[in-house]
């Protein structure tokens, strides 16, 4: 799936999942074959579905959580309470391409936001 993410300026990404070793989904974006932001946390006390996630709001990632829901990358469930205050837990839109441990999707920055491939 292409997308386009402003942090701070237009970067060249890939959207990769795999599992934490506690089993939820993890959810990260690379950048030139590098680790660049993990958008999920893995929160023990949360119950999650397979295809669910808790996606870290804070540090990095603050403008992220929206401009992903606006480009349809992902799709919010629910808040819950934990720990670390109120979550949104989300899923990767159906229109992400399934990926097993460790796959990735390329994304470039020239590539229009909304754009499937």
């Amino acid at each position: 799936m292409k997308i386009a993410i402003h942090h701070p300026g237009l970067k060249n990404v890939v959207l990769r999942t795999s599992r934490y070793a506690l089993g939820p989904l993890t959810v990260e974006l690379w950048s030139r074959g590098e680790p660049y932001l993990v958008l999920s946390v893995c929160l023990p006390e949360l119950t999650l579905a397979d295809n669910e996630f808790a996606f870290k709001t804070w540090s990095k990632n603050v403008s992220l959580y929206q401009q992903l829901l606006d480009q349809g990358v992902n799709e919010f469930i629910r808040f819950e309470f934990c720990t670390v205050g109120c979550v949104p837990i989300c899923r990767l839109a159906k229109t992400v391409p399934a990926t097993g441990a460790g796959q990735c999707h390329e994304v470039s920055p020239t590539d229009s936001p909304k754009t499937l491939a």
